[in-house]
């Protein structure tokens, strides 16, 4: 178990779905956290740099291990990562891929990682 692949700590959205936020008075908050382009993460919830910075640790610390590594853990830090760390991109970008549930991706280490798989598994 290692700690830097936790999921994004939702802060005050966690135990709530969708519709009750929108519903409720969280709503403009969850929607600055969503958003594109600079979200802000309010009080309590994880800031998706944040959460990209432990995962890229996690992800450097594997790069010089020998074999395959094979790690797991939740889909937005997942994307997270293949988002930011591999495909250097912003880590709000992240809300634009989909990785489905028992998916997966693989990346290939190296100087530059690279992803050779993306929503890899059952039926594709």
């Amino acid at each position: 178990m290692d700690e830097r692949l936790t999921e994004i700590d939702a802060g005050p959205f966690e135990g709530l779905t969708t519709a009750e936020i929108e519903a409720g008075p969280l709503a403009a908050a969850h929607a600055r956290w969503h958003a594109d382009v600079d979200p802000v993460a309010p009080g309590g919830a994880e800031p998706l740099a944040a959460a990209r910075d432990r995962a890229a640790a996690f992800f450097a610390s594997v790069q010089e291990l020998p074999g395959t590594t094979l790690a797991a853990t939740h889909g937005s830090l997942a994307r997270v990562l293949i988002a930011s760390v591999v495909l250097r991109a912003d880590p709000a970008a992240h809300r634009r891929m989909w990785l489905g549930n028992g998916h997966w991706a693989a990346v290939e280490l190296g100087e530059r990682p690279r992803l050779v798989a993306f929503n890899a598994g059952p039926g594709r």
